[in-house]
């Protein structure tokens, strides 16, 4: 669906008015529910927000608030949906596994929530996964990407951020098809997200005829003189490097990368699309660098120019909207558009993962993610497509390409 001028309001009225006009449909989902107040009540339609405003991840919460915001504004402007308007509710769990469990508990137990979009990382929604469970509470993960998370048997539980277990393969898949490269090198953080993606290169390498000639570690926040662990690479003769990282570090290594010669192209993720990458690397150490984003915030996608526009309209162009910010808008229409057809608090998981017997399918028509998404009852994105940001020579981030998936199995 369109999220901005007169296409919004048509289309969640006109999603409403098929609900009514089919007697609710499976569920009943027209009637007076927890955080549902009837389908003819002027109460809002209350969000749920679980990020990080406080602490040093306050900015990517802040963004995501932001972004949230905006998406309710975009829906209310156009009369809400059925005369309701969409509310945010805001807590903090500042990015901390003790903090997240009591601002989940604090969503259940305010049954005006009809669902969350929660929380800024894998380890954050392991810890509350249980109480949203209980409780019966859908929530939706804006940038919880572990394998594990769709493993456990959740049904309250979605994500909008693609799984380590599809999007790392593609940064394999690049290099190869893309960028026609046969030896690559990985340099990870040793972190749980560092080794998901060294695992889940190394499970489609062979498929790929892609050789892994070694594998490089270090630890986040703690390092700045990466130079021994660059001669290590240097000494495995890449064709590329596949780079997982921070931004605060990705820039250093690219930087001592640079000095010392190893001029190769590297692969990463959105995480080193930001500024402060280029600032800390300089212009010359990241033209060779290809980051492959799902949320692509550079796209030419119509969707995607309204929504940069206005970010850069808040936050001056100067700075760039994180995935976490893409996706929570993302995840505010999706939730929009799933109340406008009939969803409420108890079966809104259920809506959005299709598995209400007789409904219609849901389907996203658009999104920042892309066109047409779904989702598997596991909770991952069931398809996507993955495209590449790169640096120009003015320092500039730009679209370069999509990734050729030629060879991978089927991992969405």
């Amino acid at each position: 669906m369109k999220r901005t001028g007169k296409k919004v309001g048509a289309l969640l009225l006109s999603a409403v008015m098929l609900a009514v006009a089919a007697g609710c449909g499976p569920g009943e989902s027209s009637s007076s529910g927890s955080g549902s107040h009837g389908s003819n009540s002027s109460e809002p339609i209350r969000i749920g927000l679980a990020c990080a405003l406080s602490g040093p991840n306050a900015a990517y919460g802040n963004f995501q608030l932001w972004a949230a915001e905006l998406a309710a504004e975009e829906i209310n402007a156009e009369g809400g949906i059925n005369g309701r308007e969409i509310e945010i509710v805001p807590l903090d769990d500042a990015n901390d596994e003790a903090q997240a469990p009591i601002v989940a508990q604090n969503f259940c137990d305010d049954e005006s929530i009809i669902g969350v979009i929660a929380h800024g990382g894998s380890s954050l929604s392991a810890a509350t996964q249980p109480i949203f469970e209980e409780a019966g509470l859908c929530n939706i993960a804006p940038a919880s990407s572990s394998n594990y998370l769709a493993e456990q048997g959740y049904t309250q539980w979605m994500r909008i951020v693609v799984s380590d277990s599809a999007q790392a393969p593609r940064m394999a898949a690049f290099a190869k098809n893309n960028l026609d490269c046969d030896r690559m090198s990985i340099i990870y953080s040793n972190t749980d997200a560092g080794i998901g993606i060294v695992e889940n290169i190394e499970s489609v390498a062979d498929d790929l005829d892609l050789e892994i000639v070694g594998t490089e570690t270090y630890n986040p926040g703690t390092e700045s003189d990466f130079s021994t662990l660059i001669t290590k690479v240097q000494a495995q003769n890449p064709d590329v490097v596949c780079l997982q990282s921070s931004y605060q570090d990705g820039g250093i290594i690219l930087r001592q990368m640079h000095e010392l010669g190893l001029d190769v192209p590297v692969v990463s993720l959105s995480t080193l699309t930001y500024r402060a990458t280029i600032e800390l690397a300089g212009i010359d150490a990241v033209q060779d660098l290809y980051c492959v984003c799902t949320f692509n915030p550079f796209s030419q996608a119509e969707i995607n120019k309204e929504f940069m526009a206005k970010y850069t309209a808040e936050y001056g162009a100067e700075e760039i909207p994180s995935s976490p910010c893409g996706m929570t808008y993302d995840a505010v229409y999706v939730i929009a558009t799933a109340v406008a057809q009939g969803a409420t608090r108890e079966n809104l998981a259920d809506w959005i993962m299709n598995r209400i017997e007789g409904n219609e399918k849901f389907v996203m028509e658009e999104m920042l993610l892309g066109p047409n998404i779904t989702w598997a009852d596991n909770g991952n994105v069931d398809s996507f497509v993955s495209s590449v940001v790169r640096v120009d020579e003015n320092g500039e981030f730009v679209s370069y390409e999509d990734v050729d998936t030629t060879g991978l199995p089927n991992l969405a």
